[in-house]
């Protein structure tokens, strides 16, 4: 980073629900791939925990709106359990290609959850995520099947198991197109 462009930022507690806080629209793909491919678990519900001690969450304000971009899950608990309650955010400036990448990353995060679907979350990478991101994020030179599964600590027979299990929208349902030989049997 340039020293030019140092990014700065101003802690600051907000009360959720009386303030307008939303996804970045440079993350709302990344977003609807998480809600896509997350699976529901149990968290910790925070509430009963310090303001000061609680994890802060990085926002963007822009006209008296503030934007996250990545912290999901934190987000939906905050929304969900602690809309009232003071939480702690890191206000900052912008940089879209770096809001993207931790959106992403954020996504990505999932493949290191237990019983996550790996091929509706590898379709969705392929899919949603710019290349460039994905392989920096992974670390590889290439977005083969075999450099998700080892990014993912999975063998290649799983993720080929898991998506034979999806179904296509193409599938037909067996039925032949030509529906006349109802009109035979009566």
């Amino acid at each position: 980073m340039a020293k030019n462009d140092k990014v700065k930022s101003r802690h600051r507690f907000l009360i959720p629900n009386k303030h307008c806080i939303s996804v970045h629209k440079v993350a709302e793909l990344a977003y609807k791939a998480w809600l896509n491919c997350r699976i529901d678990h149990r968290n910790i519900n925070l509430s009963r925990v310090d303001d000061y001690h609680k994890p802060p969450i990085r926002l963007i304000e822009i006209q008296n709106t503030y934007y996250y971009y990545y912290s999901f899950e934190r987000m939906r608990s905050a929304m969900q359990f602690e809309a009232d309650l003071r939480q702690p955010f890191i206000i900052s400036t912008s940089n879209d290609w770096d809001m993207k990448k931790m959106a992403w990353a954020e996504v990505l995060q999932l493949a290191f959850m237990r019983d996550v679907n790996h091929a509706l979350l590898w379709k969705t990478l392929k899919n949603d995520c710019p290349a460039s991101i994905l392989k920096e994020l992974m670390q590889v030179t290439s977005l083969e099947k075999k450099d998700y599964a080892n990014f993912a600590n999975i063998k290649l027979h799983q993720l080929d198991y898991q998506q034979r299990l999806i179904p296509t929208k193409n599938r037909p349902l067996g039925l032949p197109h030509d529906m006349s030989w109802i009109n035979k049997i009566r």
